[in-house]
């Protein structure tokens, strides 16, 4: 059974954990980032604060906020709930404001696009009516860079303008473009 779970996505551990299913899919978790945890408490560690006090009391924190936070990445909250941890605030996590979730709906709906023909089919339809609403030098700058392969420096070049104008330009481009993804998930 363990070895299914190891196979499994974060997102899936986390609700087969939620719904009481499969105590083992905490296990899994806690395997695959334990190293994270340790490393992140290590420099807090020393004579007052040693391994043997902290690790339980923190992976009983953990366990609980396992089956009660709203977890988006696992890494992140693990990194947050550490810090709190350490600075002795029981402040439940910051709840994700709307437009990041909006990101990792979106960000979501990639990752099952790359598995999933009818998924494929329908993001490169979005992405087709996010890049119309772009201005044509957003477009060029989107396709020559991502589709085409073509380097800042040869971008700047047929342009006539810097590098660093040609990045601004690419990541304005892509803001914009992240923006409409996220207005059309909201849309449907």
């Amino acid at each position: 059974m363990q070895q299914q779970l190891n196979n499994l996505s974060d997102k899936e551990l986390i609700v087969r954990n939620k719904k009481g299913k499969d105590p083992e899919a905490e296990a899994v978790l806690l395997e695959r980032y334990g190293h994270l945890i340790v490393a992140a408490c290590l420099p807090w560690l020393n004579a007052e604060r040693n391994a043997g006090i902290v690790f339980p009391a923190l992976l009983e924190k953990l366990r609980s906020g396992l089956k009660t936070d709203a977890i988006y990445k696992v890494n992140e909250w693990l990194h947050q709930y550490i810090r709190n941890m350490q600075n002795k605030q029981d402040k439940p996590l910051a709840y994700p404001s709307r437009e990041k979730r909006s990101l990792l709906g979106v960000e979501q709906a990639v990752e099952s696009a790359l598995t999933n023909t009818i998924s494929t089919d329908s993001m490169a339809n979005r992405l087709a009516n996010a890049m119309g609403t772009l201005s044509k030098d957003e477009q060029q700058a989107l396709t020559g860079f991502y589709i085409d392969g073509k380097s800042f420096n040869d971008m700047a070049k047929t342009r006539n303008i810097t590098t660093e104008k040609v990045r601004l330009a690419l990541k304005s481009a892509k803001r914009k473009l992240a923006v409409q993804m996220m207005e059309q998930t909201y849309g449907q």
